[in-house]
C-alpha cells in the first residue's frame, strides 16, 4: 500500500508549493490517468456522463492512493470533492463522454478553428474585423492549450466565458453567409 504522508493530496497547481513534492503530484496523475483509463474501458462509447467523474470516483478510486487528509480537512476520510478531477479536460472529456462525446468536441473544435482562419483570409473583411476574428480565435486556441492542465467544465465562470467565445466565433460565420447576397455578389463588412 503506498501511502502520502502529511502532504494531503496535491494538485498540479501546489506542486512547487510543497518542498520535494513534484514527484508526488507526478505519482496522483498517473493514478488519476489509470482512473480516467479504466473509466473509459469500462463505457468507451458513452462515458460515464457529463460531469460525473467526481460522482463515479470513489467506485473507480479503490483507494490507489491513501492520502490522509485530516490535516486539511478534519474528520475527512475520502477524497475530497474538490480534488476528484483529472485536471485535464481531454481526459475528463473522454472518460465522461467517451468516444462520441469526444470525438464530438474535437470535430467542433477542428471546425471553429479552420472555418475562422478561412474567414480571416476574406477579402471583404475590413481591418479591424479582421484582427478581431483572430483574437477571438487566439483566445479560443488558449483555452485549447490550456485545457491540457486544466478542466474547464468544473469552473463555471470559465466554462461560460468559452460559451461566449465560441457565440462570438459563431457570429462571424453568420455574418459572412449574410454578406452574400442573393445574387452571388460580395458586400464589404464593417
Amino acid at each position: 500500500e503506498f501511502r502520502i504522508m502529511n502532504y494531503g493530496f496535491p494538485l498540479p497547481t501546489s506542486c512547487f508549493l510543497i518542498p520535494n513534492s513534484l514527484f508526488l503530484c507526478i505519482l496522483v496523475l498517473m493514478f488519476l490517468q489509470m482512473m480516467v483509463k479504466s473509466m473509459f474501458n469500462q463505457h468507451p462509447f458513452v462515458g460515464v456522463g457529463l460531469q460525473h467523474f467526481r460522482i463515479q470516483f470513489d467506485s473507480f478510486y479503490n483507494g490507489m492512493v491513501n492520502v490522509p487528509f485530516e490535516a486539511d480537512y478534519p474528520g475527512a476520510s475520502k477524497v475530497p470533492f474538490e480534488f476528484r478531477i483529472p485536471d485535464n479536460m481531454y481526459q475528463s472529456l473522454l472518460a465522461e463522454t467517451g468516444m462520441i462525446g469526444f470525438l464530438g468536441f474535437t470535430v467542433m473544435a477542428i471546425y471553429f478553428l479552420v472555418a475562422g482562419y478561412r474567414q480571416a483570409k476574406l477579402r471583404n473583411y475590413s481591418l479591424d474585423r479582421r484582427l478581431q476574428l483572430i483574437a477571438m480565435l487566439s483566445v479560443f486556441a488558449g483555452f485549447l492549450v490550456n485545457m491540457v492542465a486544466y478542466d474547464l467544465f468544473y469552473w463555471p465562470g470559465q466554462y461560460i466565458y468559452f460559451c461566449i467565445i465560441i457565440g462570438i466565433l459563431a457570429s462571424y460565420f453568420k455574418a459572412e453567409s449574410k454578406a452574400k447576397g442573393a445574387d452571388g455578389t460580395e458586400k464589404q463588412l464593417n
